[in-house]
């Protein structure tokens, strides 16, 4: 079954980001604006948001997605609430 993270962007509403076929999830460092999520067929899932702490938005995100794909079918999204507000998602092919 697919599932979704519900993600808040800044003057966008909500936006659905599957957490199905995730690969990997990186930021380019520990204050960096961007998480990194690749999927196992190449796309890759930009979220910029405000410069983090440590790391914490990438592992909220993380966190997220481990627990939407634990719970049962009868959940197929999770809303997680960041540290950060993010300012945009973006898809590349």
């Amino acid at each position: 079954m697919e599932k979704f993270l519900r993600l808040p962007v800044s003057g966008k509403g909500y936006q659905m980001l599957s957490v199905n076929g995730v690969l990997t999830i990186t930021s380019p460092s520990p204050t960096s604006t961007e998480v990194l999520i690749t999927y196992t067929n190449g796309t890759l899932a930009t979220i910029t948001s405000a410069v983090q702490d440590e790391y914490n938005q990438r592992d909220i995100i993380v966190d997220s997605i481990i627990s939407v794909l634990n719970v049962n079918n009868d959940y197929v999204t999770y809303e997680p609430v960041l540290p950060k507000v993010i300012s945009s998602i973006t898809i590349t092919v």
